[in-house]
């Protein structure tokens, strides 16, 4: 239930996102999902499917902490589907993720997923 809430809210985000900046997104991405790691809730996977190839990063944080933002390096695709994984996360928090261009030409709005508590 958990991974088809997050991949709704992803969903409708990337929607918004690619109505409001026009075609620079929408050029370079067709979906984009988060999803729980399945056997470790401290990492997600964020599945990107890009239609042409394009170097990128993904930039997160916490929502209640916007200051503080994590990267990973640059990641270079030749379009299809690619995943990346964030670790180090807090469980039971908020965060936001945004994928832009290397170059910093194009950039999604932030997507907001959550963290599962640990037992």
């Amino acid at each position: 239930m958990k991974r088809i809430i997050i991949a709704i809210l992803s969903l409708a985000a990337l929607v918004s996102c690619i109505k409001e900046k026009g075609d620079a997104v929408s050029h370079y991405i067709e979906s984009v999902t988060v999803s729980e790691h399945e056997s470790n809730r401290l990492r997600v996977y964020v599945d990107v499917d890009f239609k042409q190839s394009c170097d990128y990063s993904i930039k997160y944080w916490k929502t209640v902490d916007p200051s503080t933002v994590f990267a990973t390096a640059n990641l270079h695709t030749d379009g299809g589907p690619e995943r990346a994984t964030l670790m180090f996360l807090y469980a039971a928090t908020e965060y936001e993720i945004e994928i832009s261009s290397a170059d910093g030409t194009w950039a999604t709005k932030p997507l907001t997923f959550r963290t599962s508590s640990i037992p």
